[in-house]
């Protein structure tokens, strides 16, 4: 297999992988859990992240130059895989759908009031899903380029609110008791989905030795973004208004203004800078959406799968009837997701194990 994904596009891959709308109602949901000390739910969702990569990564350099779905037709047999593959394939759509549908919903209500959010919705699918049309040197260069706007964002973001912080409204910390904080830790669990991209983009990895170095850096930086914003909107809001914000990393780039300057405030431009962010998000998901369809019907070109997609994630995406309801069925997703990056690393692994001694 060609070596195509440089160490740096790897961990660009996994963070644009992972960040994506979660982080905007990330800062709310755990305040509503676990107060003041949210920030410990978000490290240790981060901790459980990094032992779950640090596993896949194991995993995956058993298995040099093959993508996931290629060893698990090997280790499961034809038709374990496809209850593998069948559930992968539900998984992505449905995060392609709440992906896109609370994107549609933010847009619809900052930007394009009188745009009707079908229009939205069928207009972000058209041109993010594209990407998956293309192999995954292309998906990796997006990636990194989002990466970078991802970069200049949050420091540009920093250096605006820091005037407005107050880090009293910090404490009192260590009040909340361990049962509240685990608690507060499954619900980060949305956030940190997309960490299993590393069994795919791993097999293209030009320096495969020097992937858990990069994997780790990754993850440890998408646990520093969560921490920085839960603690950038409770500095500015107080935990009791932070637990009645929507989204609360939205209303504190609107609470920034520049009085006197020619832009005065800057939520535009932070908005058109999230656009890019999500269409870096969907890419790689719809990138593995087509590659596990590609290994069911085992198809040498995956692109062909990207347009039959568009409209089954359109619809599941309206299905709700209202953002409440987008929110109150992340259950599905989420027992996906355990499912896909949790159970089946887990499985894989040992039977892994299990041929690697039975071949000795």
């Amino acid at each position: 297999m060609e070596k195509r994904v440089s160490n740096t596009q790897f961990k660009a891959l996994i963070i644009t992988g992972i960040v994506g709308v979660g982080v905007l109602s990330l800062p709310s949901s755990i305040a509503r859990i676990a107060n003041n000390d949210g920030w410990i739910s978000i490290i240790i969702g981060g901790a459980i992240s990094a032992l779950l990569m640090y596993l896949m990564v194991s995993l995956a350099q058993m298995h040099p130059g093959k993508v996931v779905f290629e060893y698990a037709r090997e280790l499961l047999g034809n038709f374990g895989f496809y209850i593998f593959a069948v559930i992968y394939i539900i998984y992505f759509m449905m995060v392609l759908a709440v992906e896109v549908r609370v994107f549609a919903e933010v847009i619809k209500v900052f930007l394009l009031e009188n745009t009707p959010i079908e229009v939205i919705i069928i207009s972000m699918l058209l041109t993010s899903m594209w990407i998956g049309r293309y192999k995954i040197e292309v998906v990796a260069r997006i990636a990194l380029l989002m990466y970078t706007v991802l970069f200049i964002i949050i420091v540009f973001g920093v250096i605006a609110v820091f005037p407005q912080l107050d880090f009293t409204n910090i404490f009192p910390l260590f009040q909340t008791n361990l049962k509240t904080i685990i608690g507060g830790v499954g619900e980060t669990f949305f956030s940190y989905l997309g960490i299993d991209f590393v069994l795919v983009s791993l097999a293209y990895l030009e320096e495969p030795k020097e992937a858990m170095h990069y994997s780790m850096r990754a993850i440890l930086s998408v646990t520093l973004l969560y921490v920085f914003a839960f603690i950038l909107t409770i500095s500015t809001f107080g935990v009791n208004e932070l637990k009645r914000q929507v989204w609360p990393t939205i209303a504190l780039v609107r609470e920034v203004d520049f009085p006197g300057f020619f832009l005065e405030n800057i939520d535009g431009i932070i908005m058109a800078a999230w656009v890019l962010i999500i269409y870096g998000n969907i890419g790689p998901t719809a990138y593995n959406s087509t590659l596990v369809l590609s290994n069911i019907f085992k198809t040498k070109e995956h692109g062909l799968y990207v347009l039959p997609l568009v409209p089954i994630v359109y619809f599941i995406s309206l299905f709700p009837q209202n953002l409440y309801e987008v929110y109150k069925n992340m259950l599905i997703p989420n027992i996906l997701g355990f499912i896909i990056t949790i159970i089946f690393p887990i499985l894989l692994f040992i039977l892994s194990k299990i041929k690697g001694r039975r071949t000795k």
